[in-house]
């Protein structure tokens, strides 16, 4: 999971000039079937929720998450058409239903009722307990670790903190039952450390090809960029984008 820092900037012309429109009307449909659940205003409620899914919306979160999933970091594009998601649950927030930075691009495993659903966990101050990659920075409360034993690249909380914690449990992010997700992230893992190391020892072409893993549109950038700081490849490379 990496920071999403155009995120803002992407916001896509539709939301712009209707999301206040559609905000509206989708509390008149909801009002109107809390005090008739008829199946007409069922399905005007449904109608009115859906304009979420414009196409525009779905294209320009493609975009800024150069088709990967915002909590997996996993490439969706070549075999999932990827989810529009809520990071505050619709459901439960409907007032957010068209605000963009609600919005996230996420793969259907990350964001099926096993894992993420309508899951949303508040602090004492009733605050996120879930790292929402358009607003803050994933890499403040998680690093990335091999581990011996499992022989897995595993993602892990930082000093233990709870928005960590929680991210990672909710997400599956370590679960034996995303396996495959583990399976792929750890050999793309070794491959990095490998190419790292050889970059950190003067090799032109480790360096190229770090170059190239650090930047937001690559599969698992965030361990890329945290074996980049460790191994202090930054006066050997470019800036990260």
């Amino acid at each position: 999971m990496i920071f999403i820092s155009n995120h803002a900037q992407a916001k896509p012309k539709v939301l712009v000039k209707k999301a206040l429109a559609w905000t509206i009307d989708y509390y008149k449909k909801c009002n109107a079937y809390l005090a008739n659940p008829s199946n007409t205003n069922k399905i005007a409620k449904e109608a009115a929720e859906k304009k979420y899914q414009h196409k525009d919306i779905k294209n320009a979160l493609i975009s800024v998450f150069h088709h990967k999933c915002a909590y997996c970091e996993s490439n969706i594009g070549a075999v999932d058409f990827g989810d529009i998601e809520h990071f505050a649950p619709k459901s439960i927030y409907p007032e957010l239903c068209f605000e963009w930075d609600n919005l996230l691009l996420a793969c259907s495993k990350c964001n099926n009722k096993p894992h993420k659903g309508v899951q949303f966990p508040l602090d004492a101050q009733g605050q996120p307990l879930l790292i929402n990659p358009a607003r803050e920075a994933p890499n403040e409360f998680l690093r990335f670790i091999y581990n011996p034993q499992s022989k897995i690249a595993e993602v892990e909380a930082i000093n233990n903190n709870p928005k960590g914690v929680e991210t990672i449990k909710i997400f599956g992010l370590n679960s034996p039952n995303r396996r495959e997700l583990l399976k792929k992230r750890t050999t793309v893992v070794f491959q990095l450390v490998y190419i790292a190391i050889n970059a950190a020892q003067g090799d032109s072409d480790a360096q190229s090809l770090m170059q190239k893993a650090v930047q937001a549109t690559e599969e698992y950038a965030a361990f890329a960029r945290q074996l980049w700081v460790q191994l202090n490849l930054s006066p050997l490379l470019q800036t990260i984008v």
